[in-house]
């Protein structure tokens, strides 16, 4: 029988901020989410909210007291600048008293429920050349750059999610069956200069190796978090919560012909095929102490053709909309395409780079071959 969340009787949660008083949607299951450090409402504004529409619903995140403590005005301000549609909207938080972040809803599962679904395909799949139990490498290429997107507009407000995991990525599948992911829950999410940076923060088996050890971390701790999550779309396994028996630590990984394979004390074991690039790319994100920015990674062809495509998409999707919160992220995918286009987005990532198998390297990969993207952007 699945826990109690101690918030789950809860019905209605005040902001002081913005004067708004969030109420349970009535008459359905409101709870759509329960974790270790809070439950997730399905709510709307009270009725009688002045200035407010009472019909829209949004998603809140009643937090623990503790979840809170270090977050300041200033965190707040910086999330109410993130306009981009990979990152769920942020609508209104509360720090005293009963703290919750409220979210814009999107009424899709997470990554975590595909790859479950992907587990299950397998399990049931006929043996031999099946493919059914694995997405297309094309769509992973497509998430892994939607979520970069995603966290490039996040970073450039120097705010880290901290907690970028399968259950905290929204997978919106469209009516053409393509997967638009969205990361929600900025519960953990902080500012980069906030003096108190936590260490042990976020979930076990998605945590960068300094968030273990008392050293100092940047934005990048979301790259190594996204690593792992695409590397488990890629396998279905979390490989990284495995523990060695003797060590204590995660199992290496490393590329061989084209296949990862797990290196335990006895004979490496061959997961699922793949092109060397994404191996290349995932081999990057784990990386230790190289491991390269979100604006590095999206200036990285394949990556570039995808990302372009993406907000191509959205653009044209929304060309006829002009409510605020799309124009806004339509000039934050513009700037973005802007930069993609003419090869302005930072430096590229030198293609001598060697990945090396140290006490924290995760991957190793005998090759790096980057293919080109044309002029525009597009994949080949």
């Amino acid at each position: 029988m699945e826990p109690i969340s101690p918030f789950e009787n809860e019905n209605y949660f005040e902001s002081t901020g913005t004067r708004c008083r969030y109420v349970r949607v009535p008459r359905v299951n409101s709870v759509i989410g329960k974790g270790a450090f809070g439950c997730v409402f399905l709510v709307q504004r009270e009725s009688g909210t002045p200035g407010h529409s009472t019909d829209q619903r949004f998603a809140l995140k009643r937090l623990h007291e503790s979840q809170t403590k270090d977050m300041s005005s200033r965190e707040i301000e910086a999330l109410s600048t993130i306009h981009s549609p990979f990152v769920c909207g942020f609508v209104d938080a509360q720090i005293a008293g009963k703290p919750f972040i409220v979210m814009d809803y999107i009424p899709s599962m997470s990554l975590k429920h595909t790859i479950t679904s992907l587990m299950e395909d397998r399990t049931h799949a006929n043996r031999g050349n099946s493919t059914k139990g694995y997405l297309h490498e094309r769509v992973i290429w497509k998430i892994l750059a939607d979520c970069l997107l995603g966290l490039y507009v996040m970073h450039k407000q120097e705010i880290l999610h901290r907690d970028i995991k399968p259950s905290n990525i929204i997978d919106y599948v469209d009516e053409n069956g393509d997967h638009i992911p969205c990361i929600c829950d900025l519960g953990f999410a902080r500012h980069r200069d906030n003096a108190r940076m936590t260490l042990g923060i976020g979930t076990p088996g998605y945590r960068a190796p300094e968030l273990f050890a008392d050293q100092p971390y940047d934005t990048r701790v979301d790259v190594f978090a996204l690593g792992v999550t695409i590397l488990e779309l890629l396998t279905t396994v979390n490989y990284l919560a495995l523990k060695n028996d003797k060590t204590g630590l995660p199992p290496f990984l490393r590329v061989s012909e084209k296949k990862l394979q797990v290196i335990s004390d006895q004979q490496p074991t061959a997961l699922v095929p793949c092109s060397n690039d994404l191996l290349e790319v995932i081999s990057m994100m784990l990386s230790t102490p190289e491991r390269p920015r979100v604006s590095d990674l999206l200036a990285t062809p394949p990556i570039t053709g995808y990302a372009v495509f993406s907000l191509r998409w959205y653009l044209e999707r929304t060309m006829t909309f002009n409510d605020s919160e799309t124009v806004l992220r339509r000039q934050q995918c513009e700037e973005i395409l802007g930069l993609l286009q003419k090869h302005e987005l930072f430096g590229r990532i030198p293609e001598d780079r060697v990945s090396r198998r140290g006490s924290h390297a995760l991957l190793h990969l005998d090759k790096r071959v980057m293919p080109p993207v044309d002029n525009e952007g597009g994949v080949y």
